[in-house]
């Protein structure tokens, strides 16, 4: 038994790339930012094929971290910016920085 796919290829790259070629997936869709770093993701083969413990073990720690609560704050301006700044540099969303800063303090 192959077990769960986690993060390497399901599919051949060149039959997912005909696959995309002949339903027209471009045109019919607008693809979003993450959807094609995922098509992009199957094309070159970065899935791996994980067995379901291995799975259980990974899927653990991250279903702990969900978000379950809601938290509005009022930030001065100036500060939100350089948040948005720094979180822009290393490429995630900043509303996804701040829960992560906010975990370190908790968790520290």
């Amino acid at each position: 038994m192959h077990g769960l796919l986690f993060l390497k290829t399901l599919f051949h790259p060149e039959n997912i790339q005909k696959f995309i070629e002949e339903r027209s997936y471009e045109k019919k869709y607008q693809a979003y930012k993450e959807e094609k770093e995922i098509e992009y993701s199957l094309i070159n083969g970065e899935f791996l094929n994980v067995k379901p413990d291995e799975f259980k073990d990974i899927a653990k720690p991250i279903k702990a971290r969900q978000k379950n609560s809601v938290l509005n704050i009022r930030i001065n301006s100036n500060d939100l910016e350089q948040i948005k700044r720094k979180a822009d540099k290393l490429g995630v969303k900043y509303q996804s920085f701040i829960s992560e800063l906010l975990h370190r303090v908790a968790h520290s």
